[in-house]
């Protein structure tokens, strides 16, 4: 994660050129005559929206950890947390250098932070989507087509335990479905296993089960104990927690009882006669199974100071995992954020009538003329390249695919590659989305990457008339 000194987070990443000429075409809709009233307010979010590191909201059922997740990432107690509903409305936590901007909805607001990703992520703090009090609207909203806040996030951080509950299924499939774009589909939803240490299965086999039961290609799956996570993140251990752990890791009977729980740890330190207000604080910064693992370690010596327990219960949390796949995200941010505003463009132009939709599918089919989308397609085939659909594509063959796709590499593909990949494009009973991408690489491997050192297409949308 890379800051600048002082800790400061790096200057945010816009997305891309592609995104840049996006966001172009959505201020000159904006200034158009016919485009005034509510509409405008639309317009300009989504030119921010090309404009701004990746959005990513942060939703799930209540009460499973979504805003302690979201403090573990931006490292400080900011969102509330109680055991009860607690978030009643959308919170955008952004870099300090970006423009300040309007809010995507009316429910929703602004706060600066600059936490460690806030250089490749916007982060949205969301209701539970399941709430009695009827708070989870303004996030189904964000969920449904017919509002103007839908798809107003790129990316989905979707918070459920070790199954997918209820409608949770239904709330992934529409927000592939606002997302899908031109440019690939999918790929942009991180499932999190919430509260994972108070499962007993594996973690590996918990993230596999919440992949299978999504049914969406490319879904990304992390377990994550938020608690543990919090702790390192905030810094909340103390010098009298591994002075805790040590008690425990040199005392055979305390270690054996920490495995079966707080009551049977809290019996065996009555019998033993250590203090139990160490114990429960220990509780409080580090679930018992998260204290489990690092007693052998503290025992031998390898955990020794605070920073190597924090380091050792941070890789543990799950936390870095969940960072790790934003930030490979955030490397297709062009395209996910170029999917998701084009999917907003198309909404808007259905609900504003015949004569301005003309005007916005015009805008879109002059930009998709721009060799920066051109180039946008091929890396929109590149996230395919991690579906189900192309498994059969051997490892090697598939790195030199999406480094060709990409425009990372000046080198032709492998024979063997390009075999593969003309066998696909040409074989019957093919999936449609397998023959394009096989036609893109294919393409791709007799021309040069298409993308031009100056792009006029933003120009060419200036000089447009203004009605």
């Amino acid at each position: 994660m890379d800051t600048v000194s002082g800790g400061r987070p790096a200057p945010p990443r816009t997305p891309g050129p592609a995104a840049g000429c996006l966001a172009v075409l959505c201020e000159l809709l904006r200034s158009r005559n016919e485009f005034a009233g509510p509409a405008c307010a639309v317009l300009d979010d989504m030119a921010a929206h090309c404009r701004e590191p990746l959005r990513v909201a942060v939703t799930g059922d209540v009460s499973c950890g979504k805003s302690t997740l979201v403090n573990a990432l931006l490292g400080g107690r900011h969102a509330a947390v109680r055991w009860e509903e607690t978030t009643a409305e959308v919170t955008w936590y952004r870099h300090p250098s970006l423009p300040p901007g309007l809010p995507p909805g009316p429910e929703h607001r602004m706060a600066v932070v600059p936490f460690p990703l806030a250089d490749r992520i916007v982060l949205a703090d969301t209701p539970g989507v399941n709430t009695a009090s009827g708070r989870g609207r303004v996030t189904e909203d964000m969920l449904s087509a017919a509002s103007d806040a839908a798809a107003s996030a790129t990316v989905l951080l979707y918070l459920s335990g070790a199954e997918l509950m209820g409608g949770s299924r239904e709330r992934l499939r529409r927000f592939v479905e606002l997302t899908r774009g031109e440019y690939g589909s999918g790929f942009n939803i991180v499932l999190v296993a919430a509260k994972a240490d108070t499962c007993t299965a594996p973690w590996p086999s918990i993230e596999e089960n919440l992949i299978a039961k999504s049914r969406i290609p490319g879904v990304r799956a992390v377990a994550v104990s938020q608690q543990l996570a919090m702790t390192v993140r905030a810094e909340l251990l103390r010098p009298g927690h591994l002075a805790t752990l040590r008690t425990l890791a040199g005392n055979s009977e305390l270690a054996a009882a920490v495995p079966g729980g707080w009551h049977a740890l809290e019996l065996t330190a009555r019998r033993t006669g250590v203090a139990m207000d160490a114990l429960a604080a220990l509780a409080e910064v580090a679930p018992l199974p998260c204290v489990t693992p690092a007693l052998p370690l503290v025992a031998d010596g390898t955990i020794g100071t605070l920073r190597q327990l924090s380091g050792f219960w941070e890789e543990l949390s799950g936390l870095r995992a969940v960072e790790a796949a934003l930030e490979s995200l955030a490397e297709d941010s062009e395209v996910l954020t170029v999917n998701a505003v084009t999917g907003r463009l198309h909404r808007l132009a259905a609900r504003l009538g015949a004569a301005r939709a003309d005007r916005i599918q015009r805008g879109l089919a002059q930009l998709r003329r721009c060799p920066h989308f051109v180039a946008l397609d091929r890396r929109g085939a590149a996230l395919h390249l991690r579906g189900p659909a192309l498994r059969s594509v051997p490892d090697g063959d598939r790195a030199a695919t999406a480094a060709l796709l990409r425009g990372e590499s000046d080198g032709p593909l492998p024979p063997s590659a390009l075999a593969h990949w003309q066998r696909l494009a040409f074989q019957p009973g093919r999936s449609t989305e397998v023959g394009r991408v096989a036609r893109l690489v294919i393409e791709a491997a007799s021309a040069p990457p298409p993308v031009q050192a100056h792009c006029s297409c933003a120009e060419t949308l200036r000089k447009e008339p203004r009605g």
